[in-house]
């Protein structure tokens, strides 16, 4: 019997709180209410949701990561989380991810903290979840798995089935599979197959 953990994140609009899950009572749940705003502060929130990923998967269970879209705070704490069990910078975590969700795409906020997180926080951050979880069960998997999906993705770039995410914005994606939607503050990549 595999324990399922999420992470959710609440979203805020015209103040009031939608949630989107149902809690089930089988399921452990760590909710962080935070806006896709690039001035929200995410960085604050890592290292909880580092050990509640961490602790879930040194028991063999599955942990979802999840916000309305998929495609920005899930996705910065998803990096964050592999950064900190891993040697990848920020960007080849993202890639990490990418390579499964070609969507994500932090906003812009988000990857500067992610930056900032590298440069100033992620050694301490390494060295706190080593001293709080010494088994190293993880690490060799994660490392090869990380080198699998960093791979997979220059495949997919290479094939031009996905792009790096830096298509300008109201421009047509150069490998033709996205479009980036005008009135948002960032691109946001649509897949043209999902039409």
């Amino acid at each position: 019997h595999t324990t399922h953990r999420t992470i959710s994140f609440y979203h805020i609009l015209k103040r009031h709180i939608y949630v989107f899950f149902l809690c089930l009572q089988d399921k452990h749940y760590l909710c962080i209410m935070a806006s896709d705003s690039p001035e929200q502060n995410l960085t604050q929130y890592f290292s909880l949701c580092n050990d509640f990923i961490h602790a879930a998967r040194l028991r063999d269970g599955n942990v979802l990561i999840h916000c309305l879209a998929g495609m920005s705070r899930s996705v910065t704490v998803a990096v964050a989380y592999i950064m900190s069990v891993t040697p990848l910078t920020w960007r080849e975590a993202l890639k990490v991810v990418r390579a499964g969700r070609a969507v994500a795409n932090p906003n812009l906020g988000f990857q500067r903290q992610l930056q900032e997180f590298e440069t100033y926080k992620l050694v301490e951050e390494r060295r706190r979840l080593k001293e709080r979880y010494p088994s190293l069960a993880l690490a060799d998997r994660d490392l090869s798995e990380c080198r699998v999906m960093l791979d997979s993705y220059q495949t997919m770039l290479n094939q031009r089935t996905i792009c790096e995410g830096k298509c300008s914005m109201g421009r047509q994606c150069p490998t033709g599979n996205y479009f980036t939607i005008l009135y948002l503050k960032r691109p946001c990549f649509i897949s043209r197959r999902s039409f």
